[in-house]
């Protein structure tokens, strides 16, 4: 287990903050009480993890995750730089977005809003 400077990991309340082998964390992470972190996850600088949450074995947090209380987070998903999640993510899916979604919805939905905004911009040129 590897922890970055300006980390914090806090200690459990009702049960302990357990962090599983090989697990990496950058620097400035927040991991808040009660939390399990599996084996292999690497945690990006930024990231926060509120209490109570279950994060699975090789889950990959991107930089400025953050990650609401009592969530699962399932075994080898991945969650996009900045993701903002308040679901628990199934396992092995690619998450982006605030708030945040499968990846594949997340960027459907950038891409219609794109489409809408540039619509807009032409329709205030007559």
């Amino acid at each position: 287990m590897t922890i970055g400077a300006n980390s914090c990991v806090d200690r459990g309340v009702f049960d302990d903050t357990v962090i599983g082998e090989s697990a990496k964390i950058d620097n400035l992470c927040h991991v808040a009480h009660n939390c399990q972190i599996g084996r292999g996850v690497l945690i990006a600088a930024f990231g926060g993890i509120s209490g109570s949450t279950i994060i699975g074995d090789g889950v990959t947090l991107g930089g400025r995750v953050g990650v609401a209380d009592h969530r699962n987070i399932g075994a080898g998903a991945t969650l996009a730089g900045g993701a903002a999640v308040f679901q628990d993510v199934p396992p092995g899916e690619v998450w982006s977005g605030y708030p945040a979604k499968p990846l594949r919805k997340w960027l459907r939905e950038a891409a219609w809003l794109s489409r809408r905004a540039a619509a807009g911009t032409r329709d205030e040129s007559k």
